[in-house]
């Protein structure tokens, strides 16, 4: 499992700086992820472009910290730094390594 950086603060999500270390590297992605083939690709994709809900629920798995998981994926998703394509398809693996569900209402 990628590990979760778990000394996030909301200043690091606010004003996110360099993220590519709470991220996996593009080519050690899963192709599905790159081509957004994957459920969770629509679900980094609305969250990349539109936002999600407040009510959206996430269901980790064992051992995930979601409020610590959620503060990672934000930082990701907010930062100018890497691409976009690596951004979603990182958060989107990311989604499916930490959580069993994610349900939008």
């Amino acid at each position: 499992m990628f590990p979760i950086n778990g000394k996030l603060t909301k200043l690091d999500i606010a004003f996110p700086a360099s993220v590519q270390r709470m991220m996996p590297a593009y080519d050690a992605i899963p192709e599905d992820y790159k081509r957004g083939s994957k459920p969770a690709c629509r679900i980094a994709s609305r969250w990349f472009f539109e936002g999600l809900p407040k009510a959206t629920e996430f269901k980790p798995r064992t051992g995930v910290d979601v409020t610590q998981a959620l503060a990672q994926l934000k930082c990701i998703l907010g930062s100018f730094e890497p691409k976009h394509e690596h951004k979603k398809a990182a958060v989107a693996f990311l989604l499916d390594e930490w959580f069993e569900e994610v349900r939008i209402p």
